[in-house]
């Protein structure tokens, strides 16, 4: 790390860059901690004990852990042309400590979010060789950028994806040494398959491109020729390995556009706001409801990023190479070719699906690179000189958008727990539903297919996990925890095991029924009288509803006390006696 602006050989010298150096460290321990108590308030904000979307996907491999027949179909999860074993191992921890918590998963996320922002900020300081003034610019803007509350808390696919690219990373550590200090390490070579076949599932395409460009990179040294071709090798070996996989569990070619629906403004497009969404969030164009903002900023993205491939290129060109420019070129690499990738293969989505969240996994290296290189840019130039403040303001200009994406994204956190805690609390509505009265996929159905959803909390009921964990009684929808309403049914899970369900009306309004439901029987009761209702023995989830008289026109409003008024439901018992807990609503 170049730090020295005078003369070495005074003392004055030395005490000046110990001072610098003092001075660094504080500086940048102080912005890592700010920035990772907003990142963990912004955790905290959004975490909730949800299973939802496509962690129902895996319900096959926590259903082959319970039951002893998992195999290689359930262990190599699929989805299209993704493939996500990662997750299952991440499940499979999660089972084991704490009988499936989407907690433990949003911990996992937030902790893979900071360890790569520890080890980019730690590479860039240990190979820095330039000014050391524009270390201060990097290290802040490499900090704001992969500590920034767009870097979502992730689930399911879009976790495995998160770890993977802590596995890129090493890699790309890897081929900057193996450039820089003409020596290779094995080790690197056996984390490739891992991060394709594991993690990175379809957004593999912008690794390959990082292995190709790394072997070109070394194959210009002889002394590392070979090492250069097993790294390619390695490269190509687990592409064609996780295209037979996919090819056997998944669906390769499921989402290849058609040739009528093809686009080249709209994949541009596309390919702009997915660019701007690295740096901006998804909060923005959700608020606006236009793209425009997103046009002109992926625009600038895109032209630094140009302007920085060009310059590193020039530099490495000349073997006047430094591990930081082989860094940048390898980030935006990686970077654009997802970019490119995707937009190929979902532009029909239409512009508005280039902010999904789940991009920012991959995406948020491409800022993560332009601060670097607008940071040696500013090491490297005179003071005053036209470059220099070229650089400033540009560099000023990506931390505004940062900025942005930040508030944006932080403000919008406040809201995600209640999302989350809505959409979580129609499990009990979905298991005291027949299979054929379910409603379609939407946050009723936890966000997936509504039977493959049903079955996956079976499972879980049946095996005390996720929210059915303790052998207590779970109420949802009575208000003030005993009064049921006319306009709202109520829904009551016993423990596992249960077989009748006791309870006692009072308070009953005149004509009407209530009827006690589940997903295989039915029961109505007259108001006004202590009810015992039967369970079947796997299902023990019960719907109360109160409805009218079957009589029309008879007990049909609060007024005449007719099922619109509320009524008291109390002493809930069931055969396994246990506290009751109120239920997420």
């Amino acid at each position: 790390m170049n730090i020295d602006q005078s003369d070495h050989g005074t003392g004055d010298s030395f005490l000046s860059k110990s001072r610098a150096e003092k001075s660094f460290i504080a500086f940048s321990i102080s912005v890592f901690i700010l920035l990772l108590c907003f990142y963990a308030i912004y955790t905290r904000n959004v975490s909730y004990d949800a299973f939802y979307e496509a962690d129902f996907l895996h319900i096959p491999f926590i259903a082959g852990i319970i039951d002893g027949g998992m195999n290689v179909r359930s262990f190599m999860t699929a989805f299209d042309e993704h493939l996500f074993p990662g997750y299952n191992l991440i499940l499979f921890f999660n089972y084991v400590l704490f009988n499936i918590s989407g907690n433990f998963t949003a911990i996992i996320s937030a902790f893979s979010v900071v360890i790569s922002a520890i080890i980019v900020v730690v590479f860039v300081i240990r190979n820095w060789e330039s000014d050391f003034v524009g270390l201060y610019f990097t290290t802040f803007g490499c900090n704001f950028v992969l500590l920034s509350p767009t870097n979502n808390v992730f689930w399911g696919m879009a976790l495995a994806a998160q770890v993977g690219t802590l596995l890129v990373l090493l890699v790309i550590f890897a081929i900057c040494h193996a450039v820089c200090d003409n020596r290779g390490f094995v080790f690197p070579l056996f984390l490739i398959p891992v991060a394709f076949i594991f993690f990175l599932g379809g957004y593999s395409a912008g690794f390959m491109a990082v292995g190709v460009v790394g072997f070109v990179l070394m194959f210009r040294s002889r002394p590392l020729r070979s090492y250069a071709i097993y790294t390619l090798a390695t490269f190509l070996c687990s592409v064609i390995l996780y295209i037979l996989l996919v090819y056997k569990y998944g669906a390769l070619f499921s989402n290849v556009p058609s040739e009528d629906s093809f686009s080249l403004l709209i994949l541009i497009k596309f390919a702009l706001v997915m660019s701007a969404a690295s740096v901006l969030g998804s909060t923005l164009i959700e608020q606006m409801g236009r793209p425009d903002v997103y046009f002109y900023v992926g625009a600038l993205l895109l032209m630094v990023a140009a302007l920085a491939v060009t310059d590193v290129s020039r530099r490495i060109l000349r073997r006047d190479t430094r591990k930081l420019d082989v860094f940048v070129l390898l980030l935006i690499t990686y970077s654009i070719v997802t970019i490119l990738f995707v937009s190929f293969f979902r532009f029909e989505n239409g512009v508005d699906g280039g902010v999904g969240q789940w991009y920012a996994t991959h995406i948020k290296f491409l800022p993560v690179a332009l601060f670097v290189w607008l940071g040696l840019k500013i090491g490297d130039g005179t003071a005053g000189s036209w470059r220099t403040r070229a650089a400033v303001i540009a560099f000023v200009a990506l931390t505004a958008s940062v900025f942005i994406g930040f508030r944006g994204d932080w403000i919008k956190s406040y809201y995600v727990r209640g999302w989350k805690v809505e959409i979580a609390s129609h499990a009990l509505d979905i298991l005291a539903t027949r299979d054929d009265q379910l409603p379609p996929k939407g946050p009723a159905t936890l966000l997936w297919d509504p039977v493959q959803v049903k079955r996956g909390l079976e499972l879980f009921y049946r095996n005390n996990l996720w929210v059915f964990q303790s052998r207590d009684i779970k109420v949802k929808g009575l208000q003030e925890g005993r009064f049921l309403s006319a306009t709202q049914p109520a829904f009551v899970a016993c423990p596992v095991g249960t077989t009748s369900l006791t309870f006692a009306v009072t308070g009953a309004p005149g004509d009407g029924v209530l009827k006690v439901s589940s997903a295989a029987a039915l029961q109505e009761i007259p108001l006004g009288q202590s009810v015992v209702f039967a369970f079947p023995t796997i299902d023990a989830v019960a719907r109360l509803a109160l409805e009218p008289a079957a009589t029309p026109g008879e007990g049909a409003d609060a007024a005449d006390g007719g099922p619109s008024a509320a009524i008291e439901i109390k002493d809930l018992e069931c055969h396994l006696r246990g506290p009751v807990t109120p239920f997420p609503q």
